[in-house]
């Protein structure tokens, strides 16, 4: 739901964006969040300054105000359909789901997540969404390419690391692993 709340938040600011040919995309993986912004355009930069301070002043407006409860109600019954869906999905792609369940470590199933889910409330979300919470152990790793200098990627970078202040970088032992095949 915290996903969805945010893609919600951020519609009517990055629509402009999206039709400059500009993109975002915000997930919780077993490895953490996610940012992943996109795009051909010289505001590349300036856009991706934007989500990553608009994702920490969400996280902090979420956490100081009382969610409401039918906004909550939304995002919980679009994320429980968009979890329903995942029985109607093609052979190959369950075949896909089972091997990363198998690799990746933390994994969770589609069982224990739909149970999870049932259970959740606002104050969860809330709880969860605290920068005190949200951003406690991180550590970063990214890929910029196409028309950037070192300089201005160097420059970018240490300004996002600034704006999502972990408060303490994830030990290599901690972090979640991807297990290798033996050969």
């Amino acid at each position: 739901p915290l996903q969805v709340a945010f893609q919600d938040a951020l519609t009517e600011a990055t629509y402009p964006a999206s039709l400059a040919g500009l993109s975002y995309d915000l997930d919780f993986t077993a490895k953490g969040l996610r940012l992943t912004v996109g795009g051909y355009n010289d505001r590349l930069a300036d856009f991706t300054r934007k989500i990553a301070s608009r994702l920490y002043s969400f996280s902090q407006e979420l956490s100081s105000s009382s969610s409401s409860s039918s906004a909550f109600s939304r995002y919980k019954d679009i994320v429980t359909r968009e979890l329903a869906s995942f029985d109607n999905l093609q052979p190959y792609q369950h075949a896909g789901y089972h091997a990363n369940l198998l690799l990746e470590d933390p994994k969770w199933p589609i069982s224990q997540v739909r149970a999870a889910l049932t259970s959740l409330s606002p104050s969860d979300l809330i709880t969860f969404a605290s920068p005190s919470s949200l951003f406690k152990e991180g550590y970063g790793t990214a890929l910029l390419q196409g028309n950037v200098r070192e300089e201005e990627a160097v420059a970018l970078l240490e300004e996002v690391a600034a704006v999502l202040p972990f408060q303490s970088v994830l030990p290599v032992g901690e972090r979640p692993t991807v297990r290798e095949g033996g050969r």
